[in-house]
């Protein structure tokens, strides 16, 4: 979550303004135009929305309209949207993002102009840029040695990273066109952290993946006299495809195939093929670094035991809130939604009175 305290304001003024603790909340937003890392103008007459995926290689998107020619070079510039609110008098900005336009399209009507613009953030350096011959990485080398290479050779020159000093258990080797986004998500998963995302600040945020509950709560949403929830909210609990049988294997040149096999079969679990009475089996899974029986074993457990739980998924509408990164755990006390949940997606209408909608998940216990 982005800090509440800014512009000499604590982060209880903050938050009052944003829940309008004193009447009415006052908005506005501007769209700068980012060339060679700094504000070089802003485009007028813009509207946009700005989301985010958990689930998707490029985390943050965003669309833009704007009327007129903007002094904007398509090929370099990026658009960096902040969404500011008043203070006690004070305007104190947010800022949204750092987005590369993409397939902007002229829409002429007349003497009148406009454009329409799908954008995405940084991560879309790492994922066009590919390595151009086959690497090798020997045994032994940092994992987040390697990562943080591959981000600052594809353009992104600013990382936020919680460091970790675990190694390559054996040799690596990528296949040229491999894109280093992949190559990245790859290292970083064997490690236990979150895929590549690139925060609020344009900065590449690398972090291990922590179990959402109580403990690591960043914000709460409640429905009293401070409330920003809008009604109504709706939830899903999805345990029609969840499988109860696990399969792996590595195959290498190096080495003989190695298979193994998970069976949920256990009577007290309801998704188990005894409960069941049918056999529901993931999808093959091909670990790349695993080299021993023993293992292959304990990594499809781990993968059974994370693809076994049974989310309850849920959307929720709020005022615009400015703060939220992503990964996010919240406290949500609504009348028809209470609980500790992990915020997988938003999106947020840039606008006075827009709405933002949350998707969030928590674990069921099946």
């Amino acid at each position: 979550m982005l800090p509440l305290a800014r512009n000499g304001l604590t982060a209880e003024q903050v938050r009052d303004s944003l829940h309008a603790k004193k009447g009415n909340r006052r908005v506005r937003f501007r769209y700068y135009i980012i060339r060679s890392g700094i504000r070089a103008g802003v485009l007028p007459g813009m509207s946009g929305t700005v989301r985010y995926s958990a689930e998707d290689d490029i985390q943050r998107t965003a669309s833009f309209e704007f009327s007129g020619e903007p002094a904007i070079n398509w090929l370099v510039d990026q658009i960096q949207p902040i969404m500011e609110i008043q203070v006690d008098n004070i305007w104190t900005e947010f800022s949204l993002g750092f987005f590369i336009p993409s397939t902007p399209t002229r829409n002429a009507e007349g003497r009148h102009i406009s454009y329409t613009v799908e954008a995405y953030d940084r991560t879309i350096f790492a994922k066009e840029d590919c390595i151009t011959e086959r690497v090798f990485y020997p045994k032994g080398t940092p994992y987040l040695d390697i990562v943080q290479q591959l981000i600052l050779s594809s353009g992104i020159s600013d990382i936020e990273v919680i460091s970790s000093d675990l190694k390559l258990p054996t040799d690596r080797e990528f296949d040229i066109g491999t894109s280093k986004l992949e190559i990245i998500n790859t290292l970083l998963s064997e490690i236990n952290y979150l895929p590549l995302s690139i925060n609020a600040e344009g900065r590449a945020v690398l972090k291990p993946y922590q179990e959402p509950n109580a403990d690591n709560v960043s914000y709460s949403y409640r429905a009293d006299q401070l409330s920003v929830l809008h009604s109504p909210a709706s939830s899903t609990t999805d345990l029609y495809n969840v499988p109860n049988i696990f399969l792996a294997v590595v195959s290498n040149p190096e080495q003989e195939p190695i298979k193994s096999m998970y069976i949920n079969d256990n009577p007290a679990s309801e998704l188990s093929t005894v409960r069941r009475g049918r056999n529901i089996v993931s999808q093959l899974y091909k670990p790349d670094a695993i080299t021993s029986q023993e293992e292959l074993d304990t990594y499809i457990r781990r993968i059974a035991f994370d693809q076994s739980q049974v989310y309850e998924a849920a959307t929720i509408s709020t005022a615009l809130m400015p703060i939220h990164e992503g990964r996010e755990v919240l406290e949500i006390r609504h009348p028809e939604l209470s609980g500790i949940f992990e915020e997988i997606s938003w999106e947020m209408e840039l606008k006075n009175g827009g709405n933002m909608s949350h998707s969030v998940r928590r674990i069921v216990q099946i």
